[in-house]
């Protein structure tokens, strides 16, 4: 690659860089072998140096990654359809061992003008763009442009402020309740992850998340969210001794659930704050559900083995089939508050959220409603025999002082199925609420 620069920088001519990972190779290593695994690298070379131009380079980078420098190409354009024939190739089957596998990869692309970068900094960008193309899932290509490198760059920023965050006791947790429409108790509450940034101020779960999902340092955030929210589940116990436990609920990310040491660590936590196993939720999010085969059935049973509760989340977007609520061990499902929205006047939306009560109580599932923001919304579930609910009518998410403070006067609850809270959403604890919700997942 420094040759192939050099020769750009005398001649000014255009070289385009193209970063090629095989997709989910770890699979293929860990249930046929490594041995099996070399053997496919080796049956595939002569696809991409097929696809290729004849004085293009084409070299093995590491493990499954290939890297191809194309020197004299036009501009953009002419790297694209070679980046398209290396995809098109890798198209049909590849027979090993008497059976046909299929495989695809994810390429990132660099055009360097001129030969003005050094060997390392391509290979960055071009590394950068082929990670990108991963986002958008198998078989795609993705062209490096500035903006990757600025994100980048915020990533890895972010990724330093948020070990920081969990060793400096940055982050916080808020929590919603849940609340039974049959007596109109608190029966339990929601954690969510909010990060006080020293700089932006309060963070919303959106702003960083999907930054700790990457960088890995969710294990982190999410064993402080568990720790913090059984501690704190543990201390409300004592309030109200002469009275049921409620349930505590936390969000597992997809990074958690496909970790085999999650049902140590949760039993770790459990024994170290006090908690109740029977008073704990876990919330799984449709979405990585479908995300799924990499979603241990094992981890779900060992999690249930312990005695806490498995919740599906924001039930009805990921598009799950009803085999997966019969295979897996789920214990309630949460109807996302996007078709709660529409109650009781979009008729979709009503049919839908009578089809997951019907469900739920088919499935022995409870069934708890999110988002719920008015009368209307709450006098429709009522009607049609929701017995769970939590929204911004009865609150938005508050402190542990002011959840504290809803638990020991639940009077203060309101719950009325022919009109809004005085004080309009979230009653006494719901002032100057803002017109926009932000996703609050924890």
């Amino acid at each position: 690659m420094e040759h192939a620069l050099a020769r750009a920088r005398r001649s000014g001519a255009k070289l385009a860089v193209l970063f090629c990972d095989l997709d989910d190779f770890k699979v293929v290593n860990d249930s046929l072998g490594h041995a099996f695994g070399d053997d496919l690298l080796v049956a595939l070379t002569p696809r991409l140096r097929a696809a290729v131009r004849g004085g293009d380079t084409v070299a093995r980078f590491g493990g499954d990654e290939f890297v191809v420098i194309c020197e004299e190409v036009t501009g953009e354009a002419d790297a694209i359809v070679i980046a398209e024939r290396i995809a098109q190739s890798f198209g049909d089957p590849i027979t090993l061992a008497g059976s046909e596998h299929f495989v695809t990869v994810s390429t990132g692309l660099v055009i360097v003008e001129g030969g003005r970068a050094t060997a390392g900094d391509v290979l960055r960008d071009a590394d950068a763009a082929m990670y990108k193309a991963k986002e958008g899932g198998r078989g795609h290509y993705e062209v490096f442009d500035q903006g990757m490198r600025s994100r980048l760059v915020a990533r890895l920023r972010m990724d330093t402020e948020l070990h920081r965050a969990v060793a400096q006791g940055e982050l916080r947790l808020l929590y919603q309740p849940v609340v039974s429409l049959e007596t109109g108790e608190v029966v339990g509450v929601e954690g969510l992850v909010r990060w006080q940034h020293p700089e932006r101020q309060l963070l919303e779960p959106a702003e960083f998340i999907a930054d700790a999902e990457t960088s890995g340092t969710i294990a982190q955030v999410g064993r402080w969210v568990l720790v913090e929210a059984c501690r704190q589940w543990s201390e409300w116990s004592e309030l109200r001794p002469d009275r049921e436990p409620i349930t505590v609920s936390v969000n597992l990310s997809a990074r958690q659930v496909t970790q085999s040491g999650l049902p140590d660590t949760v039993a770790q936590v459990l024994r170290e704050t006090g908690a109740e196993a029977g008073h704990l939720d876990l919330e799984i999010t449709e979405r990585v559900l479908m995300a799924g085969a990499d979603v241990p059935e094992e981890t779900l049973n060992a999690l249930k083995a312990l005695g806490v509760r498995l919740v599906l989340d924001d039930f009805g977007t990921g598009y799950s089939s009803l085999s997966h609520l019969k295979r897996l061990p789920i214990d309630a499902v949460k109807v996302d508050r996007s078709f709660v929205d529409g109650l009781p006047h979009d008729p979709e939306d009503s049919a839908i959220v009578t089809a997951v009560l019907d469900m739920g109580r088919a499935l022995g599932l409870t069934v708890i409603a999110e988002g719920v923001e008015t009368a209307g919304h709450l006098a429709f579930l009522h009607e049609h025999g929701c017995r769970f609910a939590q929204g911004y009518y009865f609150a938005p998410p508050l402190t542990a002082e002011a959840m504290a403070q809803m638990l020991r006067h639940p009077e203060l609850v309101t719950v009325d199925y022919g009109r809004d809270p005085p004080g309009g959403r979230g009653g006494r604890f719901g002032a100057e609420q803002p017109a926009h919700r932000p996703d609050q997942r924890g």
